[in-house]
């Protein structure tokens, strides 16, 4: 067995150079053995995956095809007319896009993934408040909220992402986006009932919350 003059790494006969360092490798009591065993292989095995997200996709959609087609079917044969089946058809889209969200793509995107189960999201709240008597709560309540969350997920994904916090930095961030969401949540609702900006239970989240981030973040 010889070792490299530079480095002192084992060498094995039928190498030419040093595998650690590069340096040329020359012995002549031990010259190279070309037909030695290497010790790794010149093919690289290529990883096949054998999960089919098209099957999958289309099996999600016969499967939630079928079950709106049935209620629909019931409601008109045994009511009158076709009007709860249109909440089951529309929750049960809402659940298709969820399902396959993940797997329209080669590759999970997180940021496109997130964006498209909200929009989805957004989508099923606006049907089902043109679908009941009372309306109006899509823009002043629905839409906002939404919109605040999606903001709050997305900037954390690409604070993470980009690797502006790690470790405990997570942690911070995720309990100050609570926090503030929560203030939007409180704000929201009393301006859509109260026409007030009034702030009350929200704060009883928002300060223990920012607290402990202060803390996560200091630590």
């Amino acid at each position: 067995m010889s070792y490299c003059v530079n480095c002192g790494v084992k060498l094995n006969q039928n190498v030419n150079k040093c595998p650690l360092c590069g340096i040329a490798v020359l012995n002549p009591a031990k010259p190279i053995d070309q037909s030695a065993a290497k010790k790794s292989p010149q093919i690289r095995d290529e990883h096949i995956s054998t999960f089919d997200r098209s099957l999958l996709i289309k099996i999600v959609t016969i499967m939630v095809a079928g079950l709106i087609l049935v209620s629909i079917t019931i409601n008109a044969v045994f009511g009158n007319g076709i009007d709860w089946s249109l909440y089951v058809a529309s929750s049960l889209s809402l659940v298709w896009v969820w399902l396959i969200s993940p797997f329209i793509f080669k590759h999970i995107y997180t940021v496109r993934w997130i964006s498209i189960d909200i929009i989805a999201l957004l989508v099923f709240l606006y049907i089902i408040e043109y679908l009941s008597p009372h309306q109006g709560w899509f823009i002043s309540l629905a839409l906002p909220i939404i919109t605040t969350f999606l903001f709050l997920i997305l900037s954390l994904v690409f604070l993470i992402k980009q690797k502006f916090i790690h470790e405990l930095h997570i942690v911070s961030a995720l309990f100050l986006s609570i926090g503030v969401f929560c203030v939007i949540i409180n704000g929201v609702i009393n301006l859509y009932n109260l026409s007030s900006l009034k702030l009350d239970w929200s704060l009883l989240v928002l300060i223990p919350f920012t607290a402990i981030a202060i803390i996560t973040t200091l630590l």
